[in-house]
């Protein structure tokens, strides 16, 4: 996207999208070519999804601790490639702009069917989707259909049934 059309769109949906991908191009060239460290088994996809929503809440003056990045990431992590980053971009414009939500119903039909799937992914990424229950504010909870809300809960009842939990006296 040209200067120009950047400092028109500054403003509205077409620019958070353009925004957010051209974030998510910078941060996935950065980690493929390893200008950034990534942890083991971190993809340069998923350093990219990271690095375009993490710099979209430093610009917007958000402070978000890491886990609940990783929480509002999580069902786009399990997306394909292609899917992942045009929802992140539209669910950023969810976010920001409620009076701008044309593509909702496309990503509510997304994020259901990713989620509805996670009893078959690794473990992680079920404990990052269970924890972003225990979040109010994270957008994409809103947008769940009753079965996927019991999906996430079950995995998080699973979780906490497995942790140890001692009281100091």
């Amino acid at each position: 996207m040209n200067f120009l059309k950047k400092i028109l769109n500054l403003n509205n949906a077409k620019g958070t999208i353009e925004s957010m991908k051209d974030s998510y191009d910078k941060h996935f060239l950065a980690a493929q070519k390893g200008e950034i460290p990534i942890p083991n088994g971190m993809t340069p996809h998923i350093a990219g999804l990271y690095g375009a929503l993490s710099t979209r809440y430093i610009v917007a003056k958000i402070s978000r601790l890491e886990t609940v990045l990783w929480a509002v990431l999580t069902p786009f992590i399990l997306m394909s490639k292609k899917e992942s980053v045009e929802a992140l971009a539209e669910y950023i414009v969810c976010v920001e702009d409620p009076k701008d939500r044309q593509r909702e119903k496309w990503l509510k039909e997304l994020i259901n069917t990713t989620l509805r799937s996670i009893d078959t992914v690794n473990e992680d990424y079920i404990a990052m989707a269970s924890a972003a229950t225990l979040q109010s504010d994270i957008y994409w909870l809103g947008l769940l259909d009753p079965d996927v809300s019991k999906i996430l809960n079950r995995q998080q009842e699973k979780i906490l049934a497995n942790t140890d939990i001692t009281e100091e006296d």
